[in-house]
């Protein structure tokens, strides 16, 4: 005999076979809040996408006022509308009608800064000449000289005593041109006249022919 009986169930007992928790976990996870790694992580890429183009517009704009061409007919007074390229093309091509003229300036220029050089570097004899005239003892002569462009000069001569030499050198020591000087080789000759070499310094000022331009 078959049983048609059923088993039993509780009214308002209701059976799943998904668990209640499972579900609860999966719901929470979905509702949870962005993680701290995430935020930073989308900051630095907005940052980066910035850089990036303000590189690209700063390397636009360079480019542009540097290759932008000039308006047609543009002279040096439109040269602010001008790349840089371009202006100096402008610049360069105003010159070239003046080019003539500037070699012209350029070539007196060296001329005049030749003839300064030799002017600076050219010696007159003159004012030393005059200075031995006045410096010179008449109890002491010369009878050799030798001038080199370093301003020494070399002297051979002739006193009448020992002490016309040792008076001379006072006269010398008092002259401001003559920066050095030496007695030397002193000998007794003939009659008592006293054979000296005279090496001497003088200011190379005192033989400037520029110099002595300016003091006539």
């Amino acid at each position: 005999m078959e049983s048609n009986e059923k088993t039993s169930q509780p009214e308002g007992v209701k059976s799943s076979f998904i668990p209640k928790q499972a579900i609860s976990r999966q719901l929470g996870r979905e509702h949870q809040p962005m993680g701290l790694f995430m935020l930073v992580s989308i900051v630095v890429l907005l940052i980066s996408l910035l850089v990036t183009g303000g590189a690209y517009a700063w390397r636009y704009t360079l480019n542009d006022s540097i290759k932008k061409a000039c308006p047609p007919d543009a002279t040096n007074e439109d040269i602010d509308r001008c790349g840089l390229e371009a202006a100096l093309t402008l610049v360069r091509d105003s010159i070239k009608e003046y080019q003539p003229t500037i070699d012209k300036v350029q070539k007196l220029d060296r001329q005049l800064r030749r003839a300064e050089e030799l002017l600076t570097n050219h010696r007159t004899l003159l004012p030393l000449f005059a200075l031995l005239e006045e410096e010179t003892l008449q109890t002491v002569r010369y009878n050799s000289f030798d001038y080199k462009a370093d301003g020494k000069v070399s002297f051979g001569g002739q006193a009448k005593s020992y002490e016309s030499i040792a008076l001379q050198s006072i006269e010398f020591a008092k002259s401001p041109f003559i920066k050095d000087f030496v007695f030397s080789g002193l000998n007794l000759g003939q009659d008592g006249i006293v054979v000296f070499k005279l090496d001497m310094e003088i200011d190379p000022l005192l033989t400037s022919y520029l110099a002595s331009l300016n003091t006539q």
